[in-house]
């Protein structure tokens, strides 16, 4: 199994470990930090912000739960459009 960015920066960061901020913007819902954050729950204080076109893989609801603030998008967006949903949110 492989560990996600996040594992190895909360395990030598202090400033991560009292909280930190990861944010994914590629197509997909991510699920690597997520399921750090809910592994390592009560352990790390992060806000994961994901930006994901919904119903694609991994569409992992378990991991969705560690998800502070997703924008979910539906893959018709244009550049603008995107970068507009991110800025709201």
């Amino acid at each position: 199994m492989t560990e996600s960015v996040l594992t190895r920066r909360v395990s030598c960061s202090p400033r991560i470990r009292n909280g930190g901020a990861p944010s994914d913007l590629d197509v997909h819902q991510g699920n690597g930090h997520e399921r750090d954050k809910l592994m390592m729950q009560g352990d790390i204080e992060a806000f994961i912000l994901d930006a994901y076109r919904t119903g694609i893989y991994p569409n992992d609801r378990t991991a969705a739960r560690a998800i502070d603030l997703a924008v979910e998008l539906t893959g018709d967006e244009d550049d603008e459009e995107y970068l507009r949903a991110v800025q709201r949110a």
